[in-house]
């Protein structure tokens, strides 16, 4: 039984991205490469640790085994029915097939724009490399680069350069791509990029390499293959398995010595970690359904409301909505050790994380696969806009895109929520204040190679 559930999380996730693809032609949709990610933490590692026989060491009660996939199938199938869900008309695909018609002047305060958001991101960042000892002290041990202790806001406004090589992205569009244009995306990004390399973070590693080929085809006004594309998302995951496998030896004056290991090695696993997103998963939402005790909507509130208030202001805040051991136990789901012990026989990680699935589930129970599903018409909506609309949207589904990892691998609540809101809100205010009221959007076709342009 548990078997063929397993096959089945399998074939949904890709058979939407098939339904995806030929439906639409495009291979920015979001199902194809959420569907890739959810493919290999919710059916490929645990069929590898199926078939290597490792699940029974953690998981001892077959039937608790079988609920918690269930829920994953439901949840997945959810997310894909709401990805699939806006249907587009015409055939315009995301990043290609129109320009914005932009005057030369809106362009140049659109790139200067970009610069201002770029040197605020790059200053905060460097200000966290001052506050870490400079650089070598910041990267010479594993995991470094940012330091605690800095205000959320500080911490969280690298992010500002997404935007701001969205932004250029544009402000480049139907132009031919030059070694400056390239250069300057690679410096937005370049905090990522490093903390991705020397910190070992797979988040930003993924969000580098996501802005990067967004941005890459904005400005080309081109969309890709789909081989090509499937092959980049390939490579991605592969560079982030191993930074996993690597992550406590790359880090400035390491003396260890990088091993060798097969590529089917780091795909799959040799031994069960109970701190991974697809173990952790199984864990919480069976002990979750074991102890019935749900969160109904604190912990969304608590990211959404309560944590962009500072500390300084509201000291006691988790702590007044009850969801205080989201900074005190974080990676526990707020169940105590023996309430852990109780349900699966063992307790979790400190800051160990969830996919979207355990993480719905444990807030609303079984609905959370309304949750997932409006999760899944989200990202479908964005496309849409993005491809039927441009400007704005583009900008805003890059930035959707860019933090989709964190919805498969650490939850709904709070990596990507909090952050796809502090990318969004800003990105809709300067859209708002200083692009949209000087900007008249026309369109024009792109002329395709061995074409005549239409009239």
């Amino acid at each position: 039984m548990f078997e063929l559930l397993l096959w089945l999380t399998g074939i949904i996730p890709m058979a939407s991205a098939a339904v995806a693809y030929k439906r639409t032609r495009d291979p920015f949709h979001p199902m194809i490469y959420l569907g890739l990610m959810i493919t290999y933490i919710y059916a490929f590692l645990p069929a590898t640790y199926f078939y290597r026989g490792l699940i029974e060491n953690a998981f001892r009660d077959e039937s608790s085994l079988i609920f918690a996939q269930t829920i994953h199938i439901l949840s997945i199938a959810a997310c894909c029915a709401g990805c699939l869900w806006p249907r587009r008309t015409g055939t315009a695909t995301c990043f290609t097939g129109r320009i914005m018609d932009m005057p030369q002047a809106l362009r140049n305060n659109l790139a200067r724009l970009s610069f201002l958001l770029a040197a605020i991101g790059l200053a905060a960042y460097l200000y966290h490399l001052s506050m870490a000892g400079g650089f070598f002290e910041a990267y010479s041990r594993p995991k470094g680069g940012y330091v605690r202790g800095i205000s959320g806001y500080v911490t969280s406004l690298p992010f500002m350069t997404i935007l701001a090589t969205g932004l250029y992205a544009i402000s480049q569009q139907g132009k031919p791509i030059r070694a400056r244009t390239t250069f300057l995306m690679l410096l937005f990004m370049s905090p990522h990029i490093i903390q991705g390399t020397f910190g070992g973070s797979r988040g930003a590693a993924f969000l580098s390499a996501v802005t990067l080929t967004f941005a890459w085809f904005t400005a080309r006004s081109q969309r890709p293959s789909i081989g090509f594309m499937i092959s980049i998302l390939f490579a991605i995951g592969v560079l982030m398995l191993s930074l996993k496998v690597y992550r406590q030896t790359l880090y400035l004056g390491s003396e260890k010595q990088l091993e060798k290991r097969p590529l089917m090695e780091i795909l799959m696993p040799q031994e069960l970690n109970i701190s991974d997103a697809t173990t952790y998963s199984w864990g919480l939402i069976i002990v979750t359904h074991h102890h019935q005790r749900y969160f109904w909507g604190r912990r969304y509130l608590a990211q959404i409301l309560v944590r962009p208030v500072p500390r300084q202001l509201w000291p006691t805040k988790y702590e007044d909505l009850g969801v205080d051991w989201m900074v005190t136990r974080p990676g526990t789901g707020g169940f105590s050790f023996t309430e852990w012990k109780t349900a699966v026989g063992w307790f979790p990680q400190a800051g160990s994380s969830t996919g979207f699935v355990a993480d719905a589930f444990a807030e609303f129970s079984w609905g959370g696969l309304v949750v997932c599903f409006l999760v899944g018409l989200l990202y479908g909506t964005l496309w849409k806009r993005a491809a039927m609309q441009r400007g704005f949207w583009i900008v805003i589904y890059l930035e959707a895109a860019a933090v989709s990892i964190y919805l498969v691998t650490q939850g709904t609540a709070s990596a990507w929520m909090y952050r796809l809101l502090f990318l969004t809100i800003p990105t809709y205010l300067f859209w708002r204040w200083m692009i949209g009221p000087r900007l008249a959007i026309q369109s024009r076709p792109v002329p395709v190679q061995g074409m005549p342009p239409r009239p």
